[in-house]
């Protein structure tokens, strides 16, 4: 029995029939009736018949081994690369029993979001041998996005001194991308897709746009918009320059006057900027740029009425209740007095009850009727009638109403003497001296600051000096019209006319002879004075200034309630001048006339309307 060997292969075994020998037959040949080849893997067994022809046969088992242990040969798999997607093709290999392999895989084979990725492929010859492959797929976008800027151009600002852009003029004309979609976006102020409705400040605006694609790719152009400023309120100031483009009166310089009260009139104070400030006009805006001398209260300002003791300046004229002649109030001090004051008339009674003062002089005691001065002015009166016990009559200024207040008097008996008073201090002693009143009944005493000046006069006409002091007192001081007795058990009445109160007035008087003074003297020339023609006048009334010839002159009227209606200043006066004033639109009654001039006393006189045009 031949031992014959196993049959080994990988894809396929094919046997070949064995022999053995015989001692007859020689070399005898196997025979079988199972397949020679075999292409399957697996472990077969041929069964062999050896014959020697001579009736003598034998069988032998031959094994078959089909045992395919060579895996398919690993391929070498490019990477796939694209721009927008990648596909993949399934790759193949070889192997030496299948032949040729497809790889197979659980992966995608299209891919289209950017990114690197991996196939994992798998080739299996079928007879338990596989191997695993990887591929890489890289989705990389290289291409830039392309976009088309709209052209720019001019545009005039609106209102606000801005421009607001219309629609999609100034948006990006085209974009694309080769793997889809763009996004667009300016970087205007917060930036955005659009820059319909932006609005754009003026001057020269240069804005980007960019397109991005789904990689991050951009590209951008650029728009050039230049909004050039306009004067929308015609001030000359563009309005990227003027503060308020609307309001012609706000540029810059403007000079702005206050007039916090809203009267017309201003202080005079300025502020130089655009912008109004609160409380400020323009000059077209007001009557005056200057001369409200109460810019916190409208009813102050020089177009105002004087109005009555109220002590106030109301028109700004410097003068304090100029021409009021009714508010004069009567009181004692020390004692008991009582007075009044009629203003038809310029005329006064003032009556004192045991009122007497004497040495060392440090406390009044005088019947009174007064009234506030504030700032300069002047008090004239004419003593006409003393009744009753002997008394002094005449007028005074006094810083208060107390007994011991600082004052200057100056007062009359009507007899032989004039009495002069000053009191330098308060509750310190006056010293009274007294003078030959020469008939001198007309008083008037003058303040300029803290200079006081007396005067007297035989007419009203030509005046003398009397005294003169320099007092420290207040602004406002009281001015009137005092009576006292010459011993402190007597009653007297005394009668004033000519009453007048001057605001303000200069410290000047007319002179018309020495006299004493209580401190340092005076000189004066002879006062000037004026007469006025027809009186009583239908209308005109003529007023011959010849005795201020050569001297600025102011002519000032006033109505009955001494208000001032109007006056005329004159640079020089000549001689022989006659000033005319027409008085026919006022109403029938009595006027003042009273004419000022540098230097000298103010001069004043009644004057009659009677026009038969009113009644």
């Amino acid at each position: 029995t031949p031992t014959l060997q196993t049959l080994t292969g990988e894809c396929s075994v094919t046997a070949t029939a064995p022999t053995t020998t015989d001692n007859c037959a020689g070399t005898v040949t196997g025979t079988t009736a199972d397949p020679l080849t075999y292409e399957t893997q697996g472990t077969f067994t041929i069964t062999w018949t050896f014959d020697d022809g001579n009736g003598n046969n034998i069988t032998a088992s031959q094994t078959v081994i089909v045992d395919d242990m060579t895996p398919p040969v690993a391929p070498n798999l490019p990477t796939l690369m694209g721009e927008c997607s990648v596909t993949a093709t399934v790759p193949t290999t070889t192997d030496n029993c299948a032949g040729t392999v497809t790889g197979t895989t659980n992966d995608p084979l299209t891919y289209n979001e950017q990114g690197t990725y991996v196939i994992n492929w798998t080739f299996d010859d079928g007879n338990g041998n596989s191997i695993t492959v990887l591929q890489m797929v890289e989705v990389e976008d290289e291409t830039e996005p392309s976009i088309t800027c709209a052209q720019g151009g001019n545009r005039n600002t609106g209102p606000g001194c801005t421009y607001t852009v219309s629609g999609t003029e100034f948006d990006p004309l085209s974009s694309g991308d080769n793997c889809g979609t763009t996004t667009l976006r300016h970087d205007f102020g917060a930036g955005g897709g659009t820059l319909a409705g932006v609005v754009l400040p003026p001057g020269e605006n240069t804005i980007t746009w960019s397109a991005t694609d789904e990689s991050g790719l951009a590209v951008s152009c650029e728009v050039v918009i230049n909004v050039i400023p306009q004067d929308n309120d015609g001030d000359g100031f563009a309005c990227d320059v003027d503060c308020n483009d609307d309001d012609p009166l706000e540029f810059p310089g403007q000079v702005w006057y206050r007039d916090a009260d809203d009267d017309g009139y201003s202080n005079g104070e300025t502020i130089v900027q655009c912008s109004r400030p609160a409380g400020y006009k323009v000059a077209s805006e007001l009557i005056a740029t200057s001369g409200d001398c109460d810019d916190d209260n409208p009813e102050i300002n020089p177009d105002a009425e004087e109005i009555c003791g109220n002590d106030i300046d109301d028109n700004c004229n410097g003068e304090i209740d100029e021409g009021c002649f009714d508010t004069f109030t009567g009181s004692g001090i020390g004692c008991s007095g009582t007075g009044t004051f009629n203003p038809a008339t310029s005329s006064a009674t003032v009556t004192q009850t045991n009122c007497f003062y004497g040495t060392p002089y440090t406390s009044d005691e005088l019947a009174i009727i007064s009234r506030r001065l504030c700032g300069n002015g002047s008090i004239t009166a004419q003593v006409t009638d003393i009744s009753g016990d002997l008394a002094w009559a005449g007028v005074t200024m006094r810083e208060t109403l107390a007994p011991g207040s600082k004052k200057i008097q100056l007062m009359t008996n009507l007899g032989p003497q004039t009495r002069r008073e000053v009191r330098f201090g308060t509750n310190g002693a006056a010293f009274p001296q007294q003078f030959p009143s020469q008939n001198r009944f007309w008083l008037r005493l003058v303040r300029s600051g803290n200079q006081f000046v007396g005067f007297v006069s035989p007419n009203g006409i030509a005046w003398y000096p009397a005294m003169s002091a320099t007092v420290a007192m207040n602004s406002c001081i009281e001015i009137g019209l005092v009576v006292t007795g010459y011993n402190n058990n007597s009653t007297a009445t005394a009668t004033f006319a000519n009453v007048e109160v001057v605001g303000s007035a200069v410290l000047a008087a007319p002179i018309g002879g020495p006299a004493a003074a209580v401190s340092a003297p005076v000189e004066f020339e002879f006062a000037p004075d004026f007469s006025v023609f027809p009186n009583p006048t239908a209308g005109e009334l003529n007023i011959d200034l010849t005795q201020y010839a050569g001297r600025p002159v102011r002519v000032e009227v006033y109505n009955f309630n001494g208000q001032l209606l109007r006056f005329a200043e004159l640079d020089e006066t000549q001689r022989m001048d006659i000033e005319r004033i027409d008085m026919s639109d006022y109403e029938n009654g009595m006027y003042w006339v009273r004419v000022r001039s540098a230097g000298l006393p103010d001069a004043a006189k009644r004057v009659i309307l009677q026009s038969s045009r009113r009644r």
